[in-house]
């Protein structure tokens, strides 16, 4: 399985940024405006979550078929 280089996402590199970046994006409209976060910062915290979250998906994927692959012999 190649190394996945999660240094190359801008913004959410890892579990808790993901999970912070969730936060900041699920919080209600009142208090996205209160704390001045904007909707272009929310939309490019979504699209980095997507790209984080690709990247996870196939890091698993990879993970589940080396064990999978194991199981056979």
């Amino acid at each position: 399985m190649p190394r996945l280089n999660y240094s190359q996402l801008e913004g959410v590199q890892n579990g808790t940024e993901a999970q912070l970046a969730y936060l900041r994006v699920a919080a209600p409209e009142a208090v996205r405006r209160e704390e001045g976060y904007t909707e272009a910062q929310r939309e490019r915290e979504i699209r980095n979550l997507l790209l984080y979250c690709k990247m996870d998906t196939a890091a698993m994927a990879g993970i589940l078929f080396v064990l999978l692959k194991g199981e056979k012999r």
